[in-house]
């Protein structure tokens, strides 16, 4: 079965989106920094509850050498997999116990770690017992404990091991595939435990040898000493959490949660690298969300939920989601997390109950929100808070939020496409279809699922773009053309797909972070993974607008997303002069967010930015998207898009 016709479970008002295209990249990417040690990526607890089966055909796939898992049925269930699809990989279990039935392992050829004494005297008598000619031996690691005090040979027991197991190595009944042993404090490169562990882990592959032991593969690598410890990667890295987009270093892993993290949703802030990236170049993999299954308008005094916990104290609009405590949102969580709907944030409020959450709309009195039934409500993830956000509100860590959904919540799987992520299928944080994902092409047009070839170079044109994976297609073959102190002008209708298309934008000018709407961080700047220009991704409405209620001018009506209506932008009609004068106010706007002289080594993208932010770049390229039916609850229909260069 292919990796992409996975579906687990029937509940399908919730989902876990998992991208196994930003798997694929992540897994390229620790492979490239490890470069030649070997890759062990981690898929334990069901691949960090993203599904094992999907996580290790994808790691495989794209680079990875070995595979690691817990406990031994996790390691049995994950050589079945790979013998279904066809496939051969070491795979190492580390968790069991003395007397447990190991025959099954042993002939499947899992390796095992030994972590104890009696451990070694458990594995070196199995391996006695089925020791034969013509037997193939039991393969073993050997545990050595550098500082973690947890799993692993300790010390005084250390040379006794050795010598059992060098013993059954020399009788060809036990395999050593070498050493390995974990990190206590990896995530904080101040830390003096690590160098001591180097140390103790250095000694102990001298001792292995001493004794006439072949350790040819060691590891203690990992994720947070893959990305930024070059001298611990060894024979192999073993990355974990990395595999499914966290940078522990960035303040997603074992220590204070959330450190590090900028802050996302501040008007103004400027954002170096999404959340759990580090600017590292790893990509988000899940994308938790649930359907919003009804709104209606709460009375001035009523209460919400068990309880009574919360009480409207005006006439309030609220929408009904359909997760709870159940699907993995912690009951301790009442009223303390927002959910992402069409791009805006909503407050939590009441209990969480075990299948549902009610979310605050705001005032029956203010804008109608465009928030209905059927609607995707994002918990975390793409078009949503960030991970690292959701752990910092449950106090905890990137690791644990990721395994909190349980088994009624659907896992919906994106295939890895030529290469690269296809993000969570949203456009502008909505559902996409994630089908018509294609090849990037080689520069001259790419197709975009159609039979019409997209090349952003040309003066202008004009295509249809049936999916949001083709919407980041065009958009990766318009960032291949963008140079530094270019500037991309995004006009169309609220959902139209300008985050889209600015997520495949980045794409193509590999720059670091993950690019989500401005609307509540104003500019994001994404910085350069390597010789290119950045990118500077900006609501330039929402920054001018003290200007604009100063001097109204352009549409004189928002939308209740705080957006123009229709297709119009911030300063669409504006005359000469006001034009200038908007523009002047981006350019001070830009130097009070210290973004000034950014514009010489950025390219800046601006949604609603037409009559704005034009006189900013010597090239500027116009971006117009449509849709039918722009108010339609659905996102389905597919949208046209205009391009114009101006400038060259």
């Amino acid at each position: 079965m292919p990796v992409s016709d996975i579906q687990a479970g029937p509940h399908s008002l919730a989902e876990l989106v998992v991208d196994l295209g930003a798997v694929a990249h992540n897994v390229r990417r620790l492979r490239a920094l490890a470069a030649p040690a070997r890759l062990m990526a981690v898929v334990k607890a069901d691949g960090y509850n993203m599904g094992a089966r999907a996580v290790a055909l994808t790691a495989l796939d794209h680079g990875a050498d070995e595979l690691g898992v817990a406990t031994v049925g996790e390691g049995l269930e994950t050589l079945a997999v790979l013998r279904d699809a066809g496939r051969t990989a070491p795979v190492t279990a580390w968790m069991w116990y003395p007397g447990e039935p190991l025959d099954d392992a042993v002939a499947a050829g899992l390796t095992l770690g030994i972590p104890s004494l009696e451990h070694a005297r458990a594995l070196t008598a199995v391996a006695t017992d089925r020791a034969r000619p013509g037997q193939s031996p039991v393969r073993a690691t050997l545990m050595a404990d550098t500082g973690l005090s947890r799993s692993g040979i300790a010390p005084g027991e250390w040379g006794e091991v050795l010598d059992l197991v060098a013993a059954a190595a020399r009788t060809g009944s036990v395999e050593v595939t070498g050493v390995m042993s974990h990190l206590s404090g990896a995530d904080d490169a101040t830390s003096p435990a690590t160098d001591i562990q180097a140390t103790r882990f250095r000694r102990a592959i001298d001792d292995c040898r001493a004794r006439g032991l072949d350790v040819p593969v060691n590891h203690i690598a990992n994720t947070p000493a893959t990305l930024t410890r070059p001298d611990l990667r060894f024979d192999m890295v073993r990355p974990g959490v990395g595999v499914y987009g966290v940078d522990p270093c960035a303040g997603g892993g074992a220590g204070e949660p959330g450190a590090g993290d900028g802050a996302d949703g501040a008007v103004g802030a400027v954002e170096p690298g999404a959340a759990g990236d580090g600017g590292r170049g790893l990509r988000p993999v899940a994308t938790l969300r649930a359907r919003v299954t009804t709104t209606r308008l709460v009375p001035r005094g009523e209460s919400v939920g068990y309880g009574g916990l919360w009480t409207a104290d005006r006439d309030t609009r609220t929408a009904v989601v359909a997760i709870g405590y159940a699907d993995g949102i912690p009951r301790a969580l009442t009223g303390a997390f927002d959910v992402t709907v069409r791009g805006r944030r909503y407050r939590q409020i009441g209990r969480v109950s075990m299948d549902q959450i009610v979310v605050d709309l705001g005032p029956a009195d203010g804008p109608e929100p465009e928030v209905r039934p059927g609607d995707w409500a994002v918990i975390f993830g793409e078009g949503g808070a960030t991970l690292s956000e959701a752990a910092r509100a449950l106090g905890t860590i990137d690791y644990e939020v990721l395994t909190l959904p349980r088994t009624r919540v659907r896992r919906r799987y994106i295939p890895a496409g030529e290469g690269e992520g296809a993000g969570a299928g949203g456009v502008d944080g909505r559902e996409g279809d994630a089908a018509g994902a294609v090849g990037a092409g080689d520069g001259a047009g790419v197709g975009v699922g159609t039979e019409t070839p997209v090349n952003p170079g040309a003066p202008d044109g004009t295509v249809a773009v049936p999916t949001a994976e083709a919407m980041r297609q065009v958009g990766e073959a318009v960032g291949r053309e963008l140079r530094a102190g270019d500037v991309v002008v995004l006009t169309g209708p609220l959902g139209a797909g300008k985050t889209t298309l600015t997520q495949g934008i980045a794409r193509g000018m590999g720059v670091t972070g993950r690019v989500q709407s401005p609307t509540f961080t104003v500019v994001r700047e994404h910085r350069p993974s390597g010789d290119g220009p950045g990118l500077l991704h900006m609501d330039a409405y929402r920054l001018l607008d003290g200007l604009r209620d100063d001097d109204a001018h352009g549409t004189g009506e928002t939308g209740s997303a705080g957006q123009p209506e229709g297709t119009g932008s911030a300063g669409q009609g504006a005359g000469h002069g006001e034009s200038a004068a908007r523009s002047a106010a981006v350019l001070d706007a830009l130097e009070s967010l210290d973004l000034d002289g950014d514009l010489t080594d950025h390219a800046l993208v601006a949604e609603w930015g037409e009559g704005v932010v034009e006189p900013l770049g010597t090239r500027v390229l116009h971006i117009t998207l449509s849709r039918d039916g722009v108010d339609a609850p659905g996102d389905d229909e597919a949208r046209t898009l205009a391009w114009r260069w101006t400038g060259r």
